[in-house]
């Protein structure tokens, strides 16, 4: 319910500067909460593989909990 985000629908909406800002979130979150690991974003994908992932971890789930 973020009304800032309502234009965005895929990452061609975004600027570069924000895709390097998420980046770096990424790439320096785990570090900062001392699990010491290292995370390399090489590319972002789009809408369509985000939701093919989502659906697809939604599966694994289910399979592995039930409902």
């Amino acid at each position: 319910d973020d009304r800032r985000w309502d234009d965005y629908n895929d990452l061609s909406d975004l600027n570069a500067h924000t895709l390097k800002e998420i980046q770096h979130f990424f790439e320096t979150y785990k570090l900062l909460k001392g699990k010491g690991s290292e995370v390399a974003v090489h590319a972002f994908k789009g809408k369509e593989d985000a939701l093919s992932a989502f659906e697809h971890g939604k599966e694994l789930y289910r399979k592995t909990y039930g409902k």
